[in-house]
């Protein structure tokens, strides 16, 4: 993993699934692959209330990551749009 000059406790040093970026998992901007029971509701006029079941699973991404994931960059070319760092 590369590490870019900042401390991160070590139970929360993960790494980015796509660009193996070492990243902080309780900093803002990086996501936590899950996946989630919905359960069923009627609508009602005030709104609804909804119950959600998630099984977290050991798979984290970066902000830039999902940035262009969500631009539609297929995966297999996210190093060619990846920002290099210093180290790299």
């Amino acid at each position: 993993m590369k590490v870019i000059g900042i401390h991160i406790a070590a139970k929360d040093l993960v790494q980015c699934k796509y660009c193996g970026d070492a990243m902080d998992a309780t900093a803002g901007g990086v996501y936590h692959r899950g996946t989630a029971w919905f359960k069923q509701q009627k609508r009602a006029k005030s709104g609804t209330n909804s119950a959600c079941l998630v099984d977290w699973q050991q798979e984290w991404a970066c902000q830039f990551c999902i940035g262009k994931i969500l631009s539609k960059v297929p995966v297999d070319q996210m190093e060619l749009f990846h920002i290099p760092y210093p180290d790299d």
